[in-house]
């Protein structure tokens, strides 16, 4: 590490599965918190998204998909975010 900002053209294929992975540790915990959750009825939206979220970061991590089709996957994902109103 040289301790400079990374450009995206410099982040190895390997780097991003690293991250992936790590990304996808982090969301299990989270969907496993949501799930247990007294309200997860209201919570089942945001569930969904956290669960697939982490579909998609273990398959960038495993290198079973291309940083192009998660890249799409995140945008779908995204799109079912509920849009917030400005405060």
């Amino acid at each position: 590490m040289t301790g400079r900002p990374t450009t995206g053209s410099e982040v190895s294929g390997a780097e991003v599965r690293a991250e992936a992975g790590r990304l996808a540790r982090r969301l299990e915990v989270a969907r496993t918190r949501l799930d247990d959750d007294e309200v997860s009825d209201l919570l089942a939206p945001a569930l969904a998204r956290v669960t697939r979220m982490h579909d998609i970061a273990r398959s960038l991590s495993d290198g079973t998909t291309s940083d192009a089709a998660a890249a799409r996957a995140v945008r779908d994902v995204a799109d079912t975010q509920p849009t917030r109103r400005p405060r």
